[in-house]
């Protein structure tokens, strides 16, 4: 297992790209459910078969970030522990999501994309995964809606 931090993460914003990434999850989920697959079958693959092997993972994120609002802050450290050998499953699920968001701006989908700030913190998170999965050290939020 690799303990993976976000340092600094904006609560808010976290808890909206979680928001949008499982609205995301469920309609490709629907639509490949029946059969109208409005987006490629590596979306459909990455969105519901690996990132739904994440589920605990991203409850933990959540569950975190959710007792950080509650007690009024702003940006919260997160940390949870990936299994070894999970940095292609993630850049997976990265590609995915971001293909999700695409077909979302191209009204393709009705979850609506993300937002630009939303964006940069996704951004920032799949960078901050896919760098500490190979051994690099976590880079904290710098506050002013970018990686420090």
């Amino acid at each position: 297992m690799t303990l993976v931090r976000y340092l600094r993460t904006p609560v808010a914003l976290f808890l909206e790209l979680q928001e949008s990434l499982d609205g995301f999850q469920r309609e490709v989920q629907l639509s490949a459910f029946d059969g109208r697959e409005t987006v490629g079958r590596d979306v459909v693959h990455g969105m519901v078969v690996q990132r739904d092997a994440f589920v605990e993972l991203r409850m933990a994120l959540h569950d975190q970030a959710a007792a950080a609002r509650a007690a009024g802050l702003t940006h919260a450290d997160l940390e949870v522990e990936y299994p070894d050998g999970a940095v292609d499953a993630v850049l997976s699920v990265t590609a995915a999501a971001r293909g999700a968001d695409g077909a979302a701006r191209d009204g393709l989908l009705l979850t609506p994309p993300v937002r630009d700030e939303v964006r940069a913190v996704q951004t920032w998170m799949f960078e901050q995964v896919a760098t500490q999965l190979r051994g690099g050290a976590p880079s904290p939020w710098d506050g002013d809606g970018g990686p420090g």
